[in-house]
């Protein structure tokens, strides 16, 4: 256990029941702003020392539990920050598992993930998730892009609005095409198992929008 630094923890109870309750502390200080559930949140960031981080191939640990206050309602998730090559230009940096439990959608477990790509002179980041609920019979997928880096500008990160779209600014002269620019690249995809055939979609949306023109 002396490999592993517990000092980014916090407990935050919470009686705020809007969706943009928000708070910041020091503990979490490399979080920024962090978004709280009513409730009970219980956040830690575990670093790992070099010698441990090299032997499991992960930099860090990031936890995050929420339980409401009629324990109706609890999730988990757990988020290893990794960098792991795809290809020569490709690159997984961050895997999120994650488990549900409700009174609603009794059970659902989640896997998603951070994928940078370098196209061309630019560097992307997209995010891409996946849950299942096997009691409701029902899957999702999901991916939107959440990063963008120009040339050698910094990295831009898009939070998701409330179109569920992110806000990210334009990528111009995306694959090296003179006159275009695209927005808010992203799907989804789901499957509900009583309503349908297994191989037959029950919702798919795409969403981006694309300008010509210099």
């Amino acid at each position: 256990m002396d490999g592993i630094d517990l000092s980014g923890s916090a407990l935050i109870i919470s009686t705020m029941a809007e969706d943009d309750a928000k708070c910041n502390l020091a503990a979490l200080k490399d979080e920024g702003e962090i978004k709280v559930e009513e409730g009970v949140n219980l956040l830690s960031s575990i670093k790992l020392s070099e010698d441990l981080a090299k032997l499991l191939k992960v930099n860090a640990i990031k936890l995050r539990g929420t339980c409401n206050e009629t324990f109706t309602n609890m999730s988990m998730n757990a988020a290893l920050d990794l960098n792991i090559p795809m290809g020569s230009s490709v690159t997984m940096k961050e895997v999120v598992f994650g488990l549900r439990l409700g009174t609603v959608n009794p059970i659902e477990l989640s896997l998603g993930g951070r994928i940078e790509a370098q196209v061309g002179k630019d560097l992307l980041g997209f995010n891409a998730s996946f849950s299942f609920a096997p009691v409701d019979q029902k899957d999702q997928v999901e991916f939107f892009m959440a990063a963008l880096r120009k040339e050698n500008g910094a990295m831009m990160n898009g939070k998701l609005g409330p179109d569920g779209k992110s806000d990210l600014p334009e990528w111009t002269n995306p694959f090296g095409i003179p006159g275009v620019g695209l927005r808010k690249i992203g799907g989804n995809a789901g499957i509900d198992f009583k309503k349908s055939h297994p191989h037959q979609l029950t919702r798919f949306n795409r969403c981006s929008k694309i300008r010509y023109g210099i």
